[in-house]
């Protein structure tokens, strides 16, 4: 999700993957729209984890992730695109505060440090992951792609024990 406009941008800017021209403004629109979203996140997302816990707020997550992909793979317009990034960058922001705090709280105090530096791990491997798949397909067959893998955290760690 972080990663995902600097494949995309050549493409978009060219008018070969959308049906409505996008242009550097715009471009740069769809980029900080992201960031847009997560900064409105950051500080609901203490208040989510405490009513519906930890686990239960990291699944919540999914939701707008998928609103999000969903409206980047069938955006006909440019707002869809923008407003799809905001809604990623709603659970992006919610996801940097809950899972280090899910991951502290079950990590034993001797690995519990190991543990949390894996989460900034995986958001790099996460943006390398981006660039190298988006080098090679288009702009739509990216979004699904990042689309399945929330699915596919969900259906996983719904099966990590406790509660929700």
């Amino acid at each position: 999700a972080l990663g995902w406009t600097s494949p995309a941008n050549p493409r978009m800017l060219n008018g070969t993957d959308f049906d409505f021209d996008i242009d550097e403004t715009d471009s740069s629109w769809v980029g900080s729209a992201l960031n847009l979203g997560a900064m409105f996140m950051c500080i609901p997302i203490g208040y989510i984890i405490n009513m519906i816990g930890r686990k239960g707020a990291l699944l919540a997550l999914i939701i707008p992730l998928m609103i999000g992909w969903v409206l980047l793979i069938t955006a006909q317009h440019l707002s869809m695109l923008i407003i799809g990034r905001v809604f990623i960058g709603i659970a992006c922001g919610g996801f940097c505060v809950a899972a280090p705090i899910f991951i502290g709280e079950i990590a034993q105090k001797e690995i519990r440090g190991i543990c949390g530096s894996f989460f900034q791990l995986m958001i790099t491997i996460g943006i390398l992951f981006v660039y190298a798949v988006g080098a090679g397909v288009n702009v739509m067959w990216l979004s699904i792609i990042c689309g399945i893998i929330p699915l596919v955290f969900g259906a996983v760690f719904s099966l990590v024990p406790g509660k929700l």
